[in-house]
């Protein structure tokens, strides 16, 4: 297995690098002048299947073990009440990809969309859900909307969730779940091919029965 090198900055800048706001629990970003140097999606050809996908952060404390509870407040974009879960463990014998962004965070803007696609390309056995880093509830909403984002969305009250999913400091930060209810893969950042190596650990487990 290649074993990827992350070198992270304190203030990244540059077009992949989410600078937050003073304050932010998250106020690390990366950025093209502090590379992230990233091995590629590998997985074990034949025998059982393998325990992890070598990702972004394949030696995360949750990778291999069970995805955690979310909770939080549901964030409903429709006019009526969104009634899906949140908790990745609702979706038992689907894939789920868990996304935590936020407003501030220029490449969750671009990837956000994306996933979104991939999960209706996927309805019937993709679930992804989106957690809201922000200060404030009230900011995500219209931030979700103008996005035209669909899938199920929750705002991590008091970073709450961030601290169970040992989040890296850098955001998005993407938890990519197998049927099983299992951490596979974590994604951090949306430099360019990071969709394309989400995507493919996502159909990877797809595949599998």
């Amino acid at each position: 297995m290649i074993r990827p090198l992350l070198t992270w900055a304190r203030a990244g800048t540059g077009p992949h690098a989410a600078t937050p706001p003073p304050g932010n629990l998250l106020a690390v970003a990366k950025g093209p002048a502090f590379a992230v140097v990233v091995g590629a999606l590998l997985l074990a050809c034949g025998g059982s299947a393998p325990s992890r996908f070598a990702s972004d952060e394949a030696n995360h404390p949750l990778v291999g073990k069970p995805a955690l509870a979310l909770g939080g407040t549901p964030i409903a974009i429709g006019a009526s009440a969104d009634s899906r879960p949140r908790e990745p463990n609702a979706y038992a014998g689907k894939v789920v990809v868990v996304d935590f962004w936020a407003t501030w965070c220029e490449p969750c803007r671009q990837a956000l969309p994306k996933l979104d696609a991939l999960a209706a390309k996927h309805s019937d056995t993709l679930v992804v859900i989106g957690v809201s880093e922000d200060d404030d509830a009230a900011e995500a909403l219209p931030f979700a909307r103008k996005l035209g984002l669909q899938m199920p969305l929750v705002f991590d009250d008091g970073k709450k969730a961030a601290s169970l999913w040992a989040l890296p400091p850098a955001l998005p930060v993407t938890f990519v779940v197998d049927r099983t209810g299992v951490v596979r893969g974590v994604f951090v950042g949306a430099e360019p091919g990071a969709d394309d190596r989400i995507s493919a650990a996502v159909e990877a487990l797809l595949a599998r029965p």
